[in-house]
């Protein structure tokens, strides 16, 4: 009850700290359209990376969390050099086999299909993936890779809360991804 109590005005007090609950104002690898009510951390970090097996060069992303516990999460995970398709391809497979929802069961998992799109002119990969817990949906998620010369990002919306569960929100906000 007392960490309930506690995250909440932090929270509250992190965002009104700075000038905009939206992006971060530093240089660097950033979405533009961050919905309302989330707080950038420079220090977050994704439990489940998309490439376990590469270099990470820097991670950071923004934070949205209310009064349950429930929290949705913008992540941008920066990689050394450039990711062919077919890795991306099996970082998502890997993680289906790995988290997916066994067939009949009421929770787990559900991994779209790849599916090839553009962003910031670059093009890209991404995902959805759909959280279920005893039959409901729990949360929602869009991953997008996009590989650049000699970095790849992988960019991730995880929606827990009920406000961030639509699609044209996730997609929006992650597509709205800029390197600079």
């Amino acid at each position: 009850m007392w960490n309930r109590l506690v995250k909440l005005p932090i929270g509250i007090l992190a965002c009104l700290a700075t000038v905009s609950c939206g992006g971060p104002d530093r240089p660097g690898p950033n979405v533009e359209d961050v919905p309302a009510g989330f707080v950038f951390d420079a220090n977050a970090s994704s439990a489940r990376k998309v490439f376990a097996d590469l270099q990470e060069v820097d991670q950071s992303g923004w934070i949205a969390m209310d009064a349950n516990d429930d929290h949705s999460s913008i992540m941008i995970t920066t990689y050394a050099g450039t990711v062919p398709e077919d890795q991306i391809r099996s970082a998502r497979n890997t993680h289906a086999e790995r988290w997916g929802r066994k067939r009949g069961a009421q929770s787990g998992s559900d991994y779209g299909a790849v599916e090839e799109i553009e962003i910031e002119g670059h093009k890209a990969w991404a995902w959805e993936i759909t959280q279920h817990y005893r039959g409901g949906i729990s949360s929602m998620e869009w991953v997008a890779v996009v590989p650049y010369e000699d970095q790849t990002y992988a960019i991730e919306f995880h929606a827990g809360m009920d406000p961030h569960k639509d699609w044209d929100l996730i997609r929006n906000t992650v597509l709205s991804f800029r390197q600079d």
